[in-house]
């Protein structure tokens, strides 16, 4: 079946959702969303709803594919804890794909990811930037998240394209 599109929203508890994942994508929207404190996205806070996922689930990068939410949110927490110093992003785009016939469904989202980094010239990275999360057909559990960047992980690394000195 076609995916269900909702252009710059991630509140899903506001569309009509007839898939098993529906609570669970409900519960992801939420970690996009943050909190009323602090509203900015879960891979910026590194606060999110770990019992999602798997225990062993696959978290890939274009740089990097490692199993296991633990280390996952060991490395959640090392970027929120100070090497993002300043941030910003706008949803682009999310879908949800319900899978049939025993295929999993997925919940995918698409946002331009403005960061800058705590190092000593202050780089600013901008990058459109998504996830693929996979969804266990049986338990619902997030079995992949998958990172796309719409920039080379090349580019990114240099420093080309994607970043430039902050303005003093």
């Amino acid at each position: 079946p076609p995916p269900i599109r909702w252009p710059g929203v991630f509140r899903t508890a506001l569309v009509p959702c007839a898939c098993r994942c529906c609570s669970a994508v409900e519960r992801l929207a939420r970690d996009y969303d943050g909190t009323e404190a602090d509203p900015r996205p879960y891979f910026l806070t590194g606060k999110m709803d770990y019992n999602l996922y798997s225990e062993d689930c696959e978290f890939a990068d274009p740089f990097v594919s490692f199993e296991g939410r633990r280390r996952f949110r060991e490395n959640l927490e090392n970027l929120a804890g100070g090497f993002i110093v300043d941030s910003s992003t706008r949803t682009l785009d999310t879908s949800l794909t319900r899978g049939e016939g025993g295929a999993p469904s997925s919940y995918e989202t698409r946002l331009m990811v403005k960061l800058q980094l705590g190092l000593p010239w202050k780089p600013v990275l901008a990058w459109p930037w998504g996830v693929e999360h996979v969804f266990d057909p049986q338990s619902n559990l997030i079995v992949q998240h998958i990172e796309r960047w719409e920039v080379s992980p090349a580019a990114l690394a240099a420093g080309r394209r994607a970043a430039r000195p902050a303005h003093h």
